[in-house]
């Protein structure tokens, strides 16, 4: 027999593990009690099915996502970047990077010219397009702010910038938090006028991007080629979260997320 435990919860904070998600694989008999109600997670046991092929259902689809540079231009601070899909399967495909998979979160941060070659899309970014994109400052309504560089320092990569927010509802709270949050360091604020003025250089920015990206498409590129159908968690939550199902029903309930 084996034994998994399964995610039930999405992990917001530290974007590992999906509702769903297989984050553990045991023995059979290692899980007597099910896990605490404030855990978030469940046991699936599973009579029949052994250890070689649960281990590899756990090892074998971990994909993570490789950012490298093609080209850079420090005088425009741009960057033609190409990301890549590592440890997918050249046989089938399966794990392989696709453009569907990225484009729109690349998109939504100002990326431009995507294509794709094998397992790989590369794109286009200007660093303040994306100061400027809906990635950069999710969240926000940015209907009616306007963006203006006052600075660029090429050799340090820092830019100042000017948000002027006046022609909007937002409160000058809510945007010196997601600029502070992103990274920002607050030059000046203007709570009457509305305009706030900072500076970021281009690796936060460039940080920023890359995990937001790499967060935002965890759904479709994934650390786990195999979840846990709905319908098969809230079975186990309303099993007291653990339960014991057939191979048959583990065939039934497991869910494809490369593939779906």
């Amino acid at each position: 027999m084996a034994e998994f435990l399964i995610q039930a919860l999405n992990e917001t904070a530290a974007m590992r593990y999906w509702r769903g998600d297989l984050i553990e694989d045991y023995d059979d008999g290692r899980c007597i009690e099910p896990p605490s109600p404030n855990s978030g997670k469940v046991i699936v046991k599973v009579p029949g099915l052994d250890r070689i092929t649960s281990r590899s259902q756990i090892a074998e689809w971990w994909t993570r996502l490789l950012y490298s540079v093609v080209t850079s231009d420090p005088t425009t601070d741009n960057f033609r970047l190409r990301i890549q899909a590592t440890e997918f399967n050249p046989n089938s495909g399966i794990g392989k990077l696709t453009r569907e998979m990225v484009e729109t979160y690349l998109s939504s941060w100002g990326a431009t010219n995507i294509t794709v070659a094998d397992n790989a899309v590369e794109f286009d970014i200007r660093i303040l397009d994306a100061i400027k994109s809906a990635g950069f400052w999710r969240g926000l309504d940015r209907t009616g702010i306007v963006f203006a560089e006052t600075s660029y320092n090429q050799t340090s990569g820092k830019h100042r910038c000017r948000v002027n927010y006046s022609s909007t509802a937002l409160s000058g709270d809510d945007v010196e938090r997601f600029a502070v949050e992103n990274g920002c360091t607050i030059i000046s604020h203007n709570l009457e006028t509305k305009v706030l003025i900072f500076d970021i250089t281009r690796q936060i920015v460039r940080d920023q991007f890359e995990q937001d990206v790499r967060r935002r498409a965890e759904k479709m590129i994934v650390r786990r080629k195999f979840h846990l159908g709905e319908a098969a968690i809230q079975a186990a939550e309303a099993a007291g979260r653990m339960m014991t199902v057939s191979i048959a029903e583990y065939n039934t309930f497991w869910r494809n997320k490369l593939v779906e």
